[in-house]
């Protein structure tokens, strides 16, 4: 009776080790499947938030200093 306990314990650690290793392995799959989506979608964020602020103080700097606006 105790080698059957022993022998279950066993292959429940293995069964556990397993579904570990193969569960860290999809998440690096995935992780590095979906890496370049991350790196791409802040700068293209970032240029285009950018971009917009600028053309918007140029507009108002433009308003600021033209005679006409005034």
């Amino acid at each position: 009776m105790c080698s059957l306990v022993t022998l279950s314990k066993h292959y429940s650690t293995n069964s556990k080790t397993l579904l570990t290793e193969s569960f860290g392995q999809r998440l690096l799959n995935i992780f590095t499947a979906l890496s370049p989506f991350y790196v791409e979608q802040p700068h293209d964020k970032g240029s285009a938030l950018y971009k917009y602020p600028t053309k918007r103080c140029k507009n108002n700097l433009e308003r600021s200093t033209d005679p006409s606006h005034s």
